[in-house]
């Protein structure tokens, strides 16, 4: 692994460090600055590490999240809603997260990363960064989490780049 520093955060990441750690420390990083430099950062480094590292690094951000109720429904019902987000007219880095979501939550893994694997290299990369700032939005670190306003702005940044999007925000009709 270079010796480069995470952005914004001073800490020379190493290559021993496992990709449960690296998350652990760039959401907190993300919730600490409202910047999404230390994921992107993230991704880089994973896109170095390989597919599996990608999967890892997403397990690691949905697992927490898929265990917490869709919109408090009942769990049949939140798992057809993220179907339908999923089947509709979303972006394709949201309807893969839907997908995604509803797929652990109803089959489990495997059915999940089958799912994840269809998926383009590029949807694949900015997905991971779309739920880790869902993650520090809703679950957030060491007590803190992103603020709604927080988590919309670093959305919209994600759209810019996003497969199948010419630009602009969700909310523009682009």
């Amino acid at each position: 692994m270079d010796d480069e520093a995470s952005p914004g955060t001073g800490v020379r990441p190493t290559a021993e460090m496992s990709v449960d750690d690296l998350v652990g420390y760039i959401v907190d990083d993300t919730v600490r600055t409202a910047d999404l430099a230390a994921g992107r950062w993230l991704v880089a480094e994973l896109e170095r590490r390989g597919d599996a590292a990608l999967w890892g690094a997403m397990l690691t951000l949905l697992r927490p999240l898929a265990a917490r109720p869709v919109y408090d429904l009942p769990e049949r019902q939140g798992i057809d809603y993220l179907r339908r987000i999923a089947r509709g007219p979303s972006d394709p880095v949201t309807a893969l997260l839907m997908g995604l979501s509803a797929a652990y939550r109803e089959l489990g893994e495997e059915t999940a990363r089958e799912i994840w694997h269809h998926a383009t290299a590029e949807l694949r990369s900015t997905a991971v960064l779309r739920e880790l700032i869902s993650r520090s939005l809703v679950l957030g670190s060491q007590g803190r989490r992103l603020s709604p306003v927080q988590a919309v702005a670093l959305n919209r940044g994600t759209f810019r780049s996003a497969p199948g999007r010419t630009g602009g925000t969700p909310f523009a009709g682009n």
